[in-house]
């Protein structure tokens, strides 16, 4: 019986003496979609090339199905699917050109050429050239390569970076569409999107997971931390800043002021329970709120234990 689509187990990797990765291990289930969540140059991206075995690890394990990679490399890569943040794209290619020679690198045919392109919409524009497409249509292009092969395994990085509102709508679509057939992990900085789409997350800083685990348990462990709250007013000063840190509710306190008659952005961590007694103390100091909005709960975690 199968465990895990993916599992990686105490994952290194070093450059010298500096290290990038110590000791990374999660497990992806299958048929499932997994969230890998942490701030720039926390590792997302290396840990997403080892496994796809576009770098070497310097230790640890990488099983995919239940397989080695480092015993069954050649097998495997015809599994996994690949799209990272710049996609690998020929730009004086045609999009069909591009897709024909990129099946013909996996050692595929070209009989899966049109389900591809039915599925990332991307008929109207196949016989255009890469480089002369949006950035939108680019990463549909990109991600239609990783499926040419109808891997069992799907990396996405940042499969939604640089997107329009339009097209990240699409691309979640997409991904929730593929999740029947496919497992998934995907990095991404639209937590928003990882709530509504993903299964299991794993956060990564500093090269070292934090926690790992189905998005309902860390979501219950969350809640009981304390709430970050985000505020958009006017009234935003220095003088403010300093009255509210004096406050025992309130853990944490972050201005970005801009001039008196323009909307500034305050950050605050509260104990659980006391929303309405910020509002009131914002109130009595001055403050007139255009927006107060507590942060989700994977990006309050995000925020308070990953992004700090």
């Amino acid at each position: 019986m199968q465990n895990n689509a993916l599992e990686l187990r105490n994952i290194c990797f070093q450059i010298g003496s500096r290290k990038i990765l110590n000791n990374v291990s999660f497990s992806v289930k299958p048929s499932s979609v997994h969230g890998f969540l942490g701030p720039n140059g926390a590792g997302k991206s290396t840990t997403m090339r080892i496994i796809t075995g576009v770098i070497s690890k310097t230790s640890g394990e990488v099983k995919v199905f239940d397989q080695d990679m480092s015993t069954s490399a050649y097998e495997l890569k015809n599994l996994i699917g690949f799209l990272p943040e710049n996609p690998p794209l020929y730009e004086d290619m045609t999009v069909v050109e591009y897709l024909r020679f990129m099946a013909k690198l996996r050692g595929h045919d070209s009989s899966s050429l049109d389900y591809v392109i039915e599925r990332l919409d991307i008929k109207d524009v196949q016989n255009r050239l890469v480089g002369n497409l949006s950035r939108g249509y680019k990463q549909r292009v990109g991600f239609a390569q990783a499926l040419v092969h109808n891997p069992k395994l799907i990396i996405l990085d940042e499969p939604t970076l640089g997107l329009d509102p339009h097209a990240i709508v699409y691309m979640r679509e997409l991904i929730q569409e593929l999740s029947s057939d496919h497992t998934i992990l995907l990095s991404s900085h639209q937590l928003s999107e990882v709530e509504k789409i993903c299964d299991e997350v794993s956060f990564i800083k500093d090269g070292s997971i934090l926690a790992s685990g189905d998005l309902q348990s860390l979501q219950e462990n969350i809640q009981g931390k304390k709430q970050k709250i985000l505020i958009q007013a006017y009234g935003i000063t220095q003088n403010l800043e300093i009255k509210l840190r004096e406050l025992n509710y309130i853990e944490y306190v972050y201005a970005q002021i801009k001039d008196q008659d323009q909307v500034s952005t305050l950050e605050v961590d509260i104990q659980n329970g006391h929303e309405a007694q910020l509002v009131q103390d914002l109130v009595r100091y001055g403050c007139s709120p255009v927006e107060i909005k507590a942060a989700g709960n994977l990006e309050n975690y995000f925020l308070q234990e990953v992004g700090q």
